[in-house]
């Protein structure tokens, strides 16, 4: 089962910077994906994610097998483009049904390309910074929302629960899936309608599994003396240094100079 947003341990680059930094980059970046209308720019932004990865350090088929179920979404939304596209467009010729084929398959393979860039820098954020140094970070960023009254702690505690609990529910229903495997229940078989009542089956024991982790994680966090409101001291503070206001800069540059081409 791949892991959604799991932890890949390094000390790359991007495993030492902020995670603010990474975020407002990431921003930028994804911002000039989604804006670009030109195939030479966005196939600069391709190549330059592909280098991110690099610099990651983080082995290609642990993005593989995280990258592979969004694979179907891809293929989805480029089919879809395409067909709107071919809609749309209008020829009478022989030629021009060929021109209106080849920019549809263009535009469809473009928002391809922005989709998996997309989903690749998410990944990459997620492989490279450790649960911790983002809660930490998110604490900072909702820490001036306490003035005008928000619950800045509380919402940083359930991004974290949700951010822990996601890849643990994923592991569970892998394991509930092949425990009903070991006694003959292979989920992947049978007419339609039967494979989606087996996969029904496995919503009982999951949500058993998970209601008793709730419960674990709140008596813990009871024992630990945790209380809503209080303000809490951290084991490690993180901040900005240079590598940090460069790839900043990096991203900003890159931005004002392809987003307005």
């Amino acid at each position: 089962m791949p892991d959604i947003n799991y932890y890949w341990p390094g000390d790359s680059l991007w495993h030492r910077l902020d995670p603010r930094s990474k975020m407002l980059a990431g921003f930028f970046i994804c911002l000039l994906l989604l804006q670009t209308r030109a195939p030479l720019i966005l196939l600069a932004l391709v190549l330059l994610t592909v280098c991110c990865l690099l610099v990651s350090r983080v082995p290609a088929g642990v993005y593989y097998r995280s990258f592979r179920i969004f694979l179907i979404i891809i293929f989805a939304s480029m089919g879809f483009n395409y067909l709107a596209a071919m809609h749309q467009e209008t020829a009478a010729t022989i030629n021009g049904i060929a021109g209106m084929d080849c920019n549809a398959l263009v535009q469809s393979a473009m928002l391809g390309a922005r989709i998996a860039c997309i989903i690749l820098i998410m990944l990459l954020f997620s492989f490279t910074t450790s649960p911790v140094a983002l809660i930490n970070s998110a604490a900072r960023i909702f820490n001036p929302l306490e003035k005008i009254g928000l619950p800045a702690g509380e919402l940083q505690m359930i991004m974290f629960i949700a951010y822990r609990f996601l890849p643990l529910l994923m592991r569970e229903s892998q394991n509930i899936r092949e425990a009903q495997l070991c006694r003959g229940i292979d989920i992947s078989t049978g007419p339609p309608f039967q494979r989606v009542k087996k996969r029904l089956a496995l919503i009982v024991p999951l949500m058993h599994r998970a209601l008793l982790g709730a419960e674990q994680l709140a008596e813990s966090m009871e024992a630990r003396a945790y209380i809503p409101g209080q303000v809490r001291s951290s084991w490690r503070f993180t901040g900005f240094n240079t590598s940090d206001y460069i790839v900043i800069g990096f991203s900003i540059i890159i931005f004002l100079g392809l987003g307005f081409q």
